[in-house]
């Protein structure tokens, strides 16, 4: 699992953000690991969070729990969770954004 910050990035990955939308820190998640659908979303879902995490995709931190993170995709979110190693994501949920936007 990668976690990689853009230029002019300020912000750690796990830090609370004082205002502003968290998806905006300059933090972005890469993976290339397999991907199980714990929920049956389908594959057209399941094919967009694949295709998002192998590029680098925005991301917060679940506080409360370890490994487990909402990613935003335009129009939907997703809930996931990487296994140790980041040897496989585990999607969790997945709703469509009410903003609609990045």
């Amino acid at each position: 699992m990668t976690a990689t910050a853009l230029d002019n990035t300020r912000v750690s990955p796990g830090l609370p953000l004082t205002g502003g939308d968290p998806f905006q820190s300059g933090v972005m998640l890469r993976l290339s690991a397999p991907i199980e659908d714990l929920g049956r979303h389908g594959r057209g879902p399941v094919a967009r969070l694949r295709e998002a995490l192998a590029a680098g995709v925005p991301f917060v931190k679940d506080r409360k729990r370890p490994r487990f993170y909402e990613v935003r995709l335009p129009g939907e979110r997703f809930y996931i969770h990487v296994l140790r190693g980041a040897s496989k994501v585990l999607l969790v949920a997945r709703w469509d954004d009410a903003a609609k936007a990045l």
